[in-house]
């Protein structure tokens, strides 16, 4: 074989070569780009141990005669806040909850400019199966994936089959009911009506008055307003 025509079969080669790595970088990007991973939910177990055996009514966790009434006025879509709620609620629970001194209500708070989160209609449907407190917590939980993906309907979906109890397929038919939104909208006009500063707040309401505490209260500080209202 001639120089010529050996350099024209190394040329052959190459190009043949590279088409076929340009072949094999197509068919990966369109499955990259169909095929999107599940996204991997944790916190499931200490959500179910949270909440196993408590009574859930609406957006309501604990006994309904109780004699406190501790409103939750949160933001799901924010990292503080997350943080807040997580390590707050968990000793309200375990304190006032379990003992059917109170019980809790789970409030839809927008601390942001918008004036609601496409997550509060998820957990406010989750709370139509008496699961709105498991879908909050484990929504909270998982902040990081909320950070990194975007608040979508993948994410909303992931929680909703992640949550202890809840029925994805009713979750999904629930979003479009006008109780639900009716729900988030009156939640964003009792933190209006209470003039609450962008951060998480809590309100105990008992037979000696009501307390409401702004700026991401302790949970300490919760449990002394509820004292002070008790009687």
């Amino acid at each position: 074989m001639s120089g010529v025509d050996w350099r024209r079969w190394r040329v052959l080669a190459l190009l043949l070569l590279v088409a076929g790595l340009l072949g094999s970088a197509i068919v990966s990007m369109a499955l990259d780009q169909g095929e999107q991973r599940p996204l991997e939910v944790d916190g499931r177990g200490e959500v179910r141990r949270l909440l196993a055996g408590l009574e859930q009514r609406g957006s309501t966790l604990g006994d309904p005669d109780a004699p406190l009434t501790i409103s939750i006025f949160n933001d799901l879509q924010c990292s503080p806040c997350a943080r807040w709620q997580l390590e707050v609620v968990p000793v309200l629970v375990d304190e006032l909850v379990r003992e059917r001194r109170a019980r809790l209500r789970y409030r839809q708070f927008s601390v942001s400019q918008r004036s609601v989160g496409i997550a509060f209609f998820a957990a406010a449907a989750a709370a139509e199966q008496g699961r709105g407190w498991e879908y909050a917590q484990l929504f909270l939980a998982n902040q990081d994936l909320a950070l990194l993906n975007g608040v979508d309907e993948r994410l909303l979906s992931a929680i909703a089959g992640a949550a202890p109890g809840l029925d994805p397929g009713l979750w999904r038919r629930d979003r479009e009911r006008p109780e639900v939104a009716r729900a988030v909208e009156a939640d964003a006009a009792a933190a209006f009506d209470l003039r609450l500063p962008a951060q998480p707040a809590a309100v105990v309401n008992g037979p000696g008055g009501s307390r409401t505490l702004t700026r991401s209260p302790s949970a300490a500080a919760i449990l002394r307003a509820a004292a002070a209202v008790r009687y």
